[in-house]
């Protein structure tokens, strides 16, 4: 979409909404991502006006790819998650063992998106994953690339959660990495800043699209009158 066509969209739901009050409270809009390419968007339900907006979930595009600044990996495409202080770096640090993974957010796809780098000598045992490195030395060569690309945004928190189960929650403020205010659907009413949920081990389920839930469905009932057709 053209940023022409970005402007009229956002116009047209900004006449039908009404502008953020400066008052208004924020709303916290989480972004859940894991090694295994699996990343959603969750908005809120919220009352605007006496008008209610049900909760929704946007699944993230996701795949591997590589930009300039920062060698292939696993690559979520999340254009709000580009921090608008400019490149920035989380790092994820496993108490006892030191960095085990790092996010660096790029100004590249369609118009943002996260980079996810793990290093595998931390997760022995584990199944690998799509944000593995080929090894600890490619891990610890993407690392020193990226945070030397990060414009000095850079973050360190700690994972939490048993080995296998590690996780860790991050949220963003103004002149963090990923830090943004979201500028559609019902966030052109309410100010919403993003929490990101960062699955480091493990997986996280998906939500199935409507057309494979609709065909499952289908199956189901298939199968339930070739079943009550047999009986007779």
């Amino acid at each position: 979409m053209t940023p022409g066509r970005w402007f009229f969209v956002a116009a047209l739901i900004l006449g039908v909404l009404g502008a953020p009050s400066p008052g208004s409270s924020v709303t916290i809009v989480t972004i859940t991502i894991d090694e295994q390419g699996n990343g959603v968007e969750e908005f809120p339900a919220v009352t605007i006006g006496g008008q209610d907006f049900p909760a929704e979930t946007v699944v993230l595009k996701s795949g591997v790819g590589a930009t300039p600044r920062a060698p292939q990996t696993l690559f979520y495409e999340c254009g709000p998650c580009f921090t608008a202080n400019g490149l920035g770096s989380v790092v994820l640090n496993e108490p006892g063992t030191g960095v085990s993974d790092v996010l660096f957010f790029d100004d590249v796809g369609t118009g943002g998106g996260v980079l996810f780098y793990s290093d595998p000598a931390a997760e022995q045992g584990e199944a690998s994953s799509l944000a593995d490195s080929q090894d600890s030395q490619t891990f610890a060569a993407a690392l020193t690339m990226v945070l030397g690309n990060s414009s000095g945004h850079i973050v360190t928190i700690d994972e939490v959660g048993t080995e296998g189960a590690n996780s860790a929650v991050y949220t963003p403020g103004p002149s963090d990495p990923g830090f943004f205010v979201s500028e559609s659907g019902i966030c052109l009413k309410v100010v919403c800043n993003p929490q990101y949920v960062i699955i480091s081990d493990g997986s996280r389920a998906v939500p199935a699209p409507p057309s494979l839930m609709l065909l499952a469905l289908g199956a189901g009932l298939v199968g339930a009158a070739w079943r009550r057709h047999r009986r007779k």
